[in-house]
């Protein structure tokens, strides 16, 4: 009977403790939760941190730049210092515009009215007339329309039109070019002459063979490139804004085909130079980056020679050729390769 009495205490005892043991281990796991609440929401401010640092030790990387850096790699000439590279291109371009409108008159001046002279590139600018319009008619209802006595339509006599400027974004297509596949014919006259047993229409003319990428994709990068001035990265990241996901890598290496398949032109572009009778030819410093053997700073030259070819006709205006061609010396070398066996005049 005692032990019947001990082991139904035991018994209790134990339950109790396991209850205490499960009210310890809820409580550990609420702290735990609580502190694992605490680590996410330190590193989180500890990343904010991080960013505030780099760009902190962007900002003084560019100052030191400015300061401390070669001329050529500080402010431009003829930029002014005061905008200290702060994207206030649209302030400093409106208060420049408003500088160099003309003063009005003294009021002592003679009474003859003399016409005042708009500022070169201010006011409005005619939008050009071959740009496509869109007509969009803006109708009152018909209740607006009649006449609140007789119920009859107001006749119309006129309209007011006004032009407004709408870009519209850049959008990408999937071109899906389809050709069917015509087989044999079964009359016995085809059949007795050696006929192709398959046609089909020819693919369409691509520069770049076998890329996925349109003719007009790959000149948009590189005229967004050498004419805009847009890097690849920045491009990239355009193209991604509007849903297509083109690598940088990719872009240069649609690049360096393109201009593989175009070498050429580029030749002929070079004869017909050659051939000019007259040629503008001038070189420009210029730094690259990551050149072979050479330190950022190295002083290149960006060469250019402009001149033109006779158009087909006798009434056609002459074309002009522009060449551009990199060097890293302003060597007469360089010139000589150029221009080759040129014996017009030489102008630079």
């Amino acid at each position: 009977m005692e032990s019947a009495v001990a082991s139904s205490t035991s018994r209790e005892e134990l339950i109790k403790e396991i209850q205490t043991l499960r009210e310890v281990l809820a409580t550990k796991e609420v702290a735990l939760t609580e502190k694992e609440k605490e680590l996410a929401e330190k590193q989180e401010a500890l990343a904010e941190k991080e960013v505030e640092l780099q760009k902190a030790r962007h900002t003084i990387h560019v100052l030191q730049q400015l300061l401390y850096g070669p001329r050529s790699e500080r402010f431009p000439k003829d930029e002014p210092k005061e905008q200290g590279k702060l994207f206030n291109e649209a302030e400093l371009t409106a208060q420049n515009e408003m500088q160099k409108a003309p003063e009005p008159a003294p009021k002592e001046s003679p009474v003859t009215p003399q016409r005042r002279k708009k500022a070169p590139g201010s006011g409005r600018r005619r939008i050009r007339g071959d740009i496509e319009r869109i007509e969009v008619l803006h109708e009152l209802d018909e209740a607006a329309r009649a006449c609140p006595w007789c119920a009859k339509e107001r006749p119309v006599i006129g309209e007011e039109r006004s032009e407004e400027v709408e870009i519209i974004p850049a959008k990408v297509v999937v071109r899906v070019h389809v050709r069917r596949k015509y087989g044999p014919c079964t009359c016995d006259d085809f059949i007795g002459h050696d006929e192709p047993a398959i046609v089909s229409a020819p693919a369409p003319a691509k520069i770049a063979k076998g890329s996925q990428y349109a003719n007009s994709t790959a000149a948009f990068i590189i005229v967004s490139k050498y004419v805009d001035g847009l890097p690849l990265y920045r491009q990239e990241g355009a193209l991604q804004r509007i849903g297509l996901e083109l690598g940088r890598g990719t872009m240069a290496r649609m690049i360096l085909r393109v201009s593989e398949e175009l070498e050429p032109l580029w030749r002929r572009m070079k004869e017909d130079l050659r051939s000019s009778p007259v040629l503008g030819m001038d070189e420009t410093v210029t730094q690259v980056l990551h050149e072979p053997e050479r330190p950022a700073t190295s002083q290149s030259r960006m060469w250019v020679a402009r001149g033109f070819k006779e158009g087909p006709g006798s009434t056609d205006p002459p074309r002009p050729i522009i060449w551009f061609e990199y060097a890293d010396s302003r060597s007469g070398d360089v010139a000589a390769s150029i221009i080759g066996n040129f014996s017009g005049y030489l102008q630079t």
